[in-house]
């Protein structure tokens, strides 16, 4: 493994990190303030049997960087999904589809509904889903309904993809 990977595997375990002090504590930490309890979850400092502390500390992150931290991070624990996949052109159609996800108990984030794109064929559209889900399991489970009911299922991005 090269440096670029290591290092990206760090930011991920820092980013994880952060993800979860911000939904259990409700703390807002910057990289290098979770850095240590990161260490300490992912087992890389030593004390078996000894009691250890981590500093929690830094609230000097941007939003943006929260706003990706989280939305990534939702990703990888495959609680957001994009999906994207052709329909036919009638009316009810698009009802039909997100009744089959509401059935699910999966909740709509955003959806695009293109008829008129030169890619799509006549007499389709592509929708385009981005969807929040329980987790892994919960999104199996929607694709496996959505695939049985029919529907030509492209996953865009799942579990950090």
């Amino acid at each position: 493994m090269g440096w670029r990977e290591v290092c990206a595997d760090a930011e991920g375990v820092i980013a994880g990190t952060i993800l979860m002090l911000l939904e259990r504590s409700k703390v807002i930490a910057e990289g290098a303030g979770a850095v240590g309890l990161a260490a300490i979850l992912h087992g890389k400092v030593s004390g078996r049997g000894q009691k250890i502390v981590a500093v929690i500390s830094g609230g000097n992150i941007d939003v943006n960087m929260i706003s990706r931290i989280i939305e990534r991070g939702l990703a990888k624990q495959g609680r957001r999904v994009r999906l994207s996949m052709p329909l036919t052109d009638r009316p009810g159609a698009l009802c039909r589809l997100l009744s089959v996800v509401a059935d699910l108990r999966v909740n709509v984030i955003s959806v695009r509904h293109d008829r008129v794109d030169p890619n799509v064929p006549l007499g389709l559209a592509e929708v385009g889903l981005s969807l929040e889900t329980r987790d892994t399991h919960h999104t199996q489970e929607l694709l496996t309904t959505l695939q049985r009911e029919g529907y030509d299922v492209k996953i865009l991005d799942h579990k950090g993809q």
